[in-house]
């Protein structure tokens, strides 16, 4: 039995100031968009996880995007228009969704997760799972190349994701458990060069 669980607005001192919805998930990983009008997160439904999008200046209104019992586990604004980046499970792969009319188009199928584009649309950054083991490296793959076209970005041990890229794209943020418990790094970008941990215990890009 799933709990209701709210979203809701914190202020950078972490104060809750405001309720967007109520919802059910087993994916809390919500993604506001840049002018801070809607929010996008997966939710339980009754055939797989959908995505959804709430109107973040108004409670409870809400679009349902997919509902073709995919299990979506995650969505972020592209900065293309009426655009999301989303990864689905059982297989991993991912999608461009319309926040229009829902019309789901498939990224790459290689058991990609987490995507995430540059702010110029040109780079996509994702995790890329391993094929044994609960394990997984960041690649990027530019936009209209075969799909064949992996890089590796950063291949170290443990598991890293939540990539997320700065709005001058100099810069990418991500998580990584390489020392055993889940730290947050910022990186150089395109190329990997020094990095920085920013995590004081532990925590989540």
């Amino acid at each position: 039995h799933q709990r209701q669980q709210e979203l809701v607005w914190l202020d950078r001192e972490g104060n809750r100031t405001g309720v967007i919805a109520e919802v059910q998930t087993t994916r809390p990983f919500p993604d506001l968009s840049d002018d801070d009008s809607q929010v996008a997160m997966a939710v339980t439904a009754d055939v797989g996880r959908s995505i959804v999008v709430w109107d973040a200046t108004r409670i409870g209104i809400a679009q349902t995007l997919t509902t073709d019992g995919r299990f979506f586990d995650m969505a972020r604004w592209a900065p293309v228009q009426n655009e999301l980046a989303a990864y689905a499970a059982s297989p991993f792969e991912m999608y461009r969704v319309s926040t229009i009319n829902g019309a789901t188009e498939r990224i790459l199928p290689d058991r990609g997760i987490m995507p995430v584009w540059t702010r110029d649309g040109e780079t996509l950054i994702f995790t890329k799972m391993a094929d044994e083991g609960f394990s997984g490296s960041l690649f990027i793959w530019q936009n209209g190349s075969a799909e064949s076209d992996l890089v590796a970005f950063l291949d170290r041990p443990g598991f890293q994701w939540m990539a997320d890229p700065s709005p001058s794209g100099d810069y990418v943020a991500y998580s990584s458990s390489e020392q055993g418990e889940e730290q947050i790094y910022v990186t150089t970008f395109p190329e990997p060069g020094s990095r920085w941990r920013i995590s004081e215990s532990r925590g989540s890009a």
